[in-house]
């Protein structure tokens, strides 16, 4: 934790307006916010993103209800026709 608080000060040192390592900073100090920076959500989604499928599939075992060919069909009947 030591470590990583003097990471983020020497970023904000170099770029003093950065929210996302204040952000984390803060959080390492048990200041905590509302809400975080929307820096910092966009890039935590966006990470995630890659690995959505991945993680929903195989790690939390996600298992459709119906068939993708019964979605499909519901889908083009309901919009298409």
């Amino acid at each position: 934790t030591n470590l990583a608080i003097k990471f983020y000060e020497k970023a904000l040192i170099l770029k003093p307006d950065y929210a996302i390592p204040q952000h984390m900073l803060n959080s390492l100090q048990g200041n905590t916010s509302k809400r975080p920076p929307k820096e910092y959500v966009k890039n935590l989604f966006d990470d995630y993103a890659e690995r959505f499928d991945e993680s929903l599939l195989n790690q939390l075992q996600y298992k459709l209800q119906t068939s993708p060919k019964r979605v499909c069909w519901v889908v083009r009947k309901k919009w298409y026709f």
